[in-house]
């Protein structure tokens, strides 16, 4: 698998998602990914694309728990995503990607960007795949406190 972190600010991203998640670039169809909330996400992913707005797991539908999922915005045709949020109310944002991003030089502002002008886009998203920022979730349950009454 050639990476993607080809970068300083890619570079940056995946050591800190390595660090952070304990989770590798390349997929894993065994790895479980939970909500704050203890909610399970999804079930493996394909591979982490380090994009120049930042780091995206990426995950095949079949990877994700779509019972938990709620479309919430069903974008126009020309759009590049249409969007899901968590249903358990933790606010996480699942892109569905509709158009890839290669016309695309520079990324959208945000935490991570970085302006590198690449003629082939600014991350390597796929048409058809689904995708969720590693910031929003957890690759290990959440702890639950005991709570006496």
């Amino acid at each position: 698998m050639k990476t993607t972190a080809d970068t300083w600010n890619r570079i940056r991203d995946k050591k800190r998602i390595e660090n952070s998640l304990g989770i590798l670039e390349e997929g894993n169809n065994n790895q479980f990914f939970y909500s704050p909330k203890g909610t399970i996400l999804a079930i493996g992913y394909t591979r982490i694309v380090y994009g120049d707005h930042g780091p995206y797991l990426e995950f095949l539908e079949s990877h994700i728990c779509s019972a938990y999922w709620k479309l919430t915005k069903q974008k126009g045709s020309y759009s590049w995503y249409d969007e899901a949020r968590q249903r358990d109310g933790s606010n996480i944002l699942l892109y569905i990607q509709k158009r890839d991003v290669k016309m695309l030089p520079n990324p959208p502002a945000g935490k991570y960007s970085v302006r590198n002008n690449r003629r082939d886009g600014y991350a390597d998203y796929k048409v058809g795949m689904y995708y969720i920022s590693p910031d929003q979730i957890l690759t290990t349950p959440p702890q639950i406190a005991n709570i006496l009454f």
